[in-house]
């Protein structure tokens, strides 16, 4: 991740297409405490996630461990990360 992280500030021009960004973990919170203040609760989609689910949850709270759960969108954060590490190997950014 330090390599990753040095990368992405030494040559940026690499990391134009990638969609986040590595920070190291003084700089995360440093921002988390700058937000912390403007933070407005979960989106849309989470609170309807935790509404559809509260009752099953509430008299099982075991299940909320248990998969399979309802599919997210996107990619698994281990296949984001190694995009982020094929792409920035590559230079095809």
């Amino acid at each position: 991740m330090e390599t990753l992280h040095t990368m992405q500030k030494e040559q940026p021009e690499k990391f134009l297409a990638v969609r986040f960004k590595i920070n190291t973990k003084v700089e995360r919170e440093l921002w988390e405490i700058q937000n912390y203040g403007s933070y407005e609760g979960p989106d849309p989609l989470t609170r309807q996630l935790l509404e559809t689910h509260l009752q099953n949850w509430a008299n099982d709270p075991e299940s909320f461990w248990k998969y399979p759960m309802e599919p997210f969108w996107g990619t698994s954060a281990t296949g984001e990360l190694v995009a982020f590490y094929m792409n920035a190997r590559s230079g095809d950014c």
